[in-house]
């Protein structure tokens, strides 16, 4: 690309009447990827001159010409206006984003450390340990650097969401950031939405496929039962299936416990983490949980000594 000294030194004017970071006071890199800016280094002068040395002809765009654009007026009142100082104005601003960068790029790598050390990420997002964070100093203004990339812009929110109970969200263009106990949880809008659909299993089904893998038949005994899978009464099951993320509202008869239990106090007490509670579906026949996949039987559904037929699920 054909930026020159003066341009970097315009953008550098106009991020700074906008209220900028660091980054934005860097300058122009001289490659950025696939983008190269070899003349940089030289000023709008020095080109023109050479150009008109060599008789090279230019066009001059004439918008230029007027203060409408904020750029413009910079370049006009303000650029301009400096480059009248007796010291060479563009050599130090040269030297000064020069600086800026070496500032940048030592930050950027602490920042990498940091995150590296306080966040893990999966493929239904990332946690941020805050306990490991406020090891660190600075820990809020960290926060802000880690949770750049995940949209988070609210910079005055950070202090709420890291003293907020757990449950607290905010929700960003790309991700949803979750307050879970002692960590900070994004996930994805789009695991979100990928998540929301129920899906309905009809009678001689065998399998499902999707956010969660199903395998469906029928056996003539049962075994003790992995956490993976199930054993039901088959005559107690009634089609359609229907399979769904769980709702707050959801209520089963855990098996093996008397009586009824609301999900979200079953979860609670079994300490699952948001993210965890996040990932989790059931399986229900004719409106009544049969599974909550890959935790817990409805008792309803259990295998009796009455049982002649029997029914397995597995998620894979």
């Amino acid at each position: 690309m054909a930026h020159h000294a003066d341009d970097d030194h315009e953008t550098f004017l106009l991020n700074l009447s906008r209220g900028t970071g660091l980054s934005g006071l860097s300058g122009m890199a001289n490659q950025n990827g696939f983008i190269c800016r070899p003349l940089l280094p030289f000023s709008r002068e020095t080109i023109e001159g050479w150009a008109q040395d060599h008789d090279i002809v230019w066009r001059q765009d004439r918008s230029n010409d007027s203060d409408y654009y904020e750029r413009n007026f910079i370049r006009h009142h303000v650029a301009n206006g400096l480059k009248q100082m007796k010291r060479p104005w563009l050599k130090a601003f040269r030297t000064t984003t020069q600086n800026l960068q070496q500032a940048e790029t030592l930050l950027r790598d602490y920042l990498n450390l940091v995150t590296g050390d306080v966040l893990t990420k999966s493929d239904q997002g990332a946690v941020i340990d805050l306990e490991r964070l406020n090891e660190h100093p600075h820990a809020k203004s960290l926060l802000t650097a880690v949770l750049k990339p995940y949209g988070f812009t609210a910079w005055k929110d950070i202090p709420d969401l890291i003293e907020a109970e757990s449950g607290k969200y905010i929700d960003t263009p790309t991700h949803r950031i979750q307050k879970d106990r002692k960590t900070l949880i994004m996930i994805p809008h789009k695991v979100q939405e990928s998540t929301k659909e129920s899906i309905l299993i009809q009678k001689g089904q065998n399998s499902v496929e999707g956010p969660v893998t199903l395998r469906i038949n029928l056996v003539s005994q049962w075994e003790k039962p992995l956490s993976n899978e199930i054993y039901v009464d088959a005559s107690l099951v009634s089609f359609p299936l229907c399979l769904r993320p769980w709702k707050s509202d959801d209520i089963f008869h855990p098996f093996g416990l008397e009586g009824k239990k609301q999900l979200g106090k079953y979860f609670k007490d079994e300490k699952l983490s948001l993210a965890s509670k996040n990932k989790i579906w059931v399986l229900e026949s004719n409106g009544a949980i049969i599974w909550v996949v890959g935790y817990r039987l409805d008792d309803r559904f259990k295998i009796t000594g009455q049982t002649t037929d029997i029914m397995h699920f597995a998620v894979l």
